[in-house]
């Protein structure tokens, strides 16, 4: 199994300067659309999160397990989802599902977070915050 690392990115901040964060490149498959991109991988989340304008341009369904989502900001309405994700890098290429909750709210100004759910299981996680990466080797399958 190939052994993927990814450095750490700087993201702007709502509430101060940009802060360097555990992020992988991705890309999102919906029905309606394929998206690149930079993911915050957060191990704190129970589920991946997408605010409202990657839903939509994925084509997802918005009206699907709709309800409250309690989060570190708050609740929040969302609907849930689900996305195949693919992941490269060298010889690894991975493709697969996992769910999702699509922030309701436009304004909410929340950034793409991968959730444990559907992701974490995939993968052995490495975050290495002294050298600011994250590494991902897949496990295999039982």
């Amino acid at each position: 199994m190939a052994l993927m690392n990814f450095k750490y990115k700087a993201l702007p901040r709502k509430d101060g300067p940009s802060r360097k964060t555990p992020t992988i490149p991705l890309t999102f498959i919906g029905p309606g659309d394929a998206i690149d991109i930079v993911a915050i991988l957060d191990s704190g989340a129970d589920i991946s999160v997408l605010p409202l304008e990657i839903g939509e341009q994925l084509g997802l369904s918005l009206t699907k397990g709709k309800g409250p989502c309690t989060g570190i900001g708050g609740d929040v309405e969302t609907s849930e989802d689900h996305v195949r994700v693919k992941i490269t890098q060298g010889h690894g290429n991975y493709n697969f599902e996992i769910p999702v909750k699509v922030v309701l709210d436009r304004k909410c100004n929340i950034p793409v977070l991968i959730g444990r759910e559907g992701f974490f299981e995939e993968f052995e996680i490495t975050f290495d915050e002294r050298r600011e990466r994250i590494s991902l080797k897949k496990v295999a399958r039982e």
